[in-house]
C-alpha cells in the first residue's frame, strides 16, 4: 500500500487525505452494538452464583453468544456488591422465546431450574432492561431504545436530565470491592463478581456515543479497570507463591477482564498499553489487540488509533510525516519562541514529533468536561492541518507560540507538557 501511496514520487494532498490510506481511526464510532440478540433473565439467584453455574444450567443447546462476547451479565449493586439478577444474551430473539418455552414445558412436568438448592424464574427479557440493570443511574435522562439511548435534556426536573452512563463514584465503589474484601460482605464470599462486573461494563457502556462521554468520565473506568487489573494480578501471584487453591479467582477471570480492556473501543493506545503491561501481555499478545509498534509514545493521542489491518510501513509513514513537519515549524520560529518548546520536549517522546503543539488541547475543567467526539475532531483536524501544511505550505499556527499556546509560557525551558491525567 504505501507503494502505491508513493509510486509516482511525492504523493498529492489528496491522497494522503483519502480514507484509503489515512492510518488512523476512532474505534468507538464503528462499536455500535446488534440488535439482535435475544436476551433472557434469570431471578432469585444465589448471591453466590457463579457464570459456569449459569451456562451449564442453561445448556449446550441453548445458543447463547459466544464466551469471547462474554453473554452473561449477573448483575451487581456497584455500592453495596450485592448480587442481582442475571441476564444472558442469545444469538436470537427467537433463540431466547426458545429457551424460555424450555424450561416452562420442564417446570410444567417437574423438572425446575435450580441454581445450588434454590429454584429460580427464566423469563425473556430485552436488551432494555438489560442496559437498564446495568446502568441504573442512567434511569433518569436516559431512555434505552434497545441498546440505543435517547439522552433526555429538556426535563421538567433538572435531576431528571442526562448527566452520565454512569458516576465516577460507582467506579470508585467498584474498586474499594476487591481492594478490601473484608469490609465487602458479598465481595468476600462472591469475590469474582466486582471483576464480572467490570467485564459486562466495558462491553456495554455504548462508546459511540462519543459526544456524551466525557474524557473524565472515560478516565474514571480506564483507572478502575486498571487497578482492578494490577490487584487481581497480585492476588493471583500471591496464591501461587503460597501455593493456595485459586477458588473463585483464577487466571481465567484476569484473562476474560485483560481481553474485555483491551477489545474496549472507548480506551486509547496508551491506556491500552498500560492496561497490557500491568496484565502482563507480551508485545505479540498486544499486537493481537490492534495495538501498534511504541504503544507508549501515543501519549498525546486520546481517540485516534491505528486502523485495523492497516500494514505497519504506512502507519509509520504518516506519523513519520507528522514528526518531521512539525519539527520544521519549531526549527523555523525565533529564538524566543523555540526555546520553551525544546524544553518541554525533553520530557516529552519525540515519536509524533510536537502534535501536542499542534492539537493544543485545552487544559484543566475543560479538557476534563470535553466530549471523545470533540476531542477526536481536534486530532483530525491537526492531522489534516500538519500533512496539508507539508505538502502546500503554510504559516505557522500560534499554537506553537506563548500567545496562541495553551501549554507553552515564556518560563516553560524544561518538563513536559502535561494536561490533568499524568498517568496517561
Amino acid at each position: 500500500m504505501l507503494q502505491a501511496l508513493t509510486e509516482k514520487g511525492e504523493p498529492s494532498l489528496t491522497d494522503l487525505l483519502d480514507t484509503k490510506f489515512l492510518p488512523f481511526t476512532e474505534t468507538y464510532r464503528f462499536a455500535a452494538p446488534s440488535e439482535d440478540n435475544g436476551v433472557i433473565v434469570i431471578q432469585n439467584i444465589p448471591y453466590e452464583t457463579t457464570r459456569g453455574e449459569i451456562i451449564a444450567l442453561l445448556g449446550r443447546s441453548s445458543r447463547i453468544l459466544n464466551d469471547r462476547q462474554e453473554p452473561v451479565h449477573i448483575i451487581m449493586d456497584r455500592v453495596t456488591s450485592k448480587t442481582q439478577d442475571a441476564y444472558c444474551e442469545l444469538s436470537s430473539l427467537n433463540a431466547a422465546i426458545e429457551l424460555v418455552e424450555r424450561f416452562k414445558k420442564g417446570a410444567e412436568n417437574g423438572r425446575v431450574g435450580r441454581l445450588g438448592n434454590r429454584v429460580v424464574d427464566i423469563e425473556l427479557s430485552s436488551q432494555t432492561s438489560l442496559m437498564l440493570a446495568l446502568f441504573p443511574t442512567s434511569r433518569y435522562g436516559v431512555e434505552w431504545i434497545g441498546t440505543h439511548p435517547h439522552i433526555v435534556t429538556d426535563a421538567q426536573h433538572p435531576w431528571e436530565n442526562f448527566k452520565g452512563f454512569f458516576t465516577e463514584e460507582e467506579m470508585v465503589m467498584l474498586s474499594k470491592h476487591v481492594e478490601n474484601v473484608q469490609r465487602s460482605l458479598y465481595s468476600k464470599k462472591c469475590p469474582e463478581r466486582p471483576y464480572e462486573c467490570m467485564i459486562s461494563t466495558l462491553r456495554k457502556i455504548p462508546w459511540y456515543m462519543a459526544d456524551d462521554i466525557t474524557i473524565k468520565q472515560r478516565h474514571s473506568v480506564y483507572e478502575t479497570c486498571l487497578k482492578m487489573i494490577g490487584t487481581l494480578v497480585g492476588k493471583l501471584e500471591r496464591r501461587i507463591r503460597d501455593n493456595a487453591e485459586a477458588e473463585r479467582l483464577t487466571p481465567q477471570l484476569l484473562q476474560r477482564l485483560a481481553t474485555s480492556a483491551m477489545l474496549c473501543p472507548g480506551f486509547s493506545v496508551v491506556q491500552k498499553h498500560n492496561i497490557a503491561t500491568v496484565a502482563g501481555l507480551s508485545e505479540a499478545q498486544s499486537r493481537e489487540f490492534n495495538q501498534p509498534r511504541f504503544p507508549d509514545s501515543w501519549r498525546h493521542q486520546w481517540t485516534l488509533v491505528p486502523k485495523a489491518g492497516m500494514p505497519i510501513d504506512v502507519l509509520e509513514w504518516y506519523i513519520s510525516l507528522i514528526r518531521t513537519e512539525t519539527e520544521r515549524v519549531v526549527q523555523s520560529l525565533e529564538i524566543s519562541q523555540r526555546m520553551p518548546l525544546q524544553g518541554m520536549m525533553e520530557g516529552v517522546d519525540g515519536y509524533w514529533g510536537l502534535f501536542w503543539a499542534e492539537v493544543n488541547f485545552p487544559t484543566g475543567p475543560t479538557f476534563d468536561n470535553m466530549s471523545l467526539a470533540k476531542c477526536s475532531q481536534l486530532e483530525w483536524q491537526a492531522i489534516e492541518r500538519i500533512i496539508t501544511r507539508a505538502i502546500k505550505g503554510g504559516d505557522i499556527p500560534p499554537s506553537y507560540t506563548t500567545s496562541g499556546s495553551n501549554h507553552i509560557t515564556s518560563a516553560a525551558t524544561a518538563g513536559p507538557a502535561r494536561l490533568t491525567y499524568k498517568e496517561y
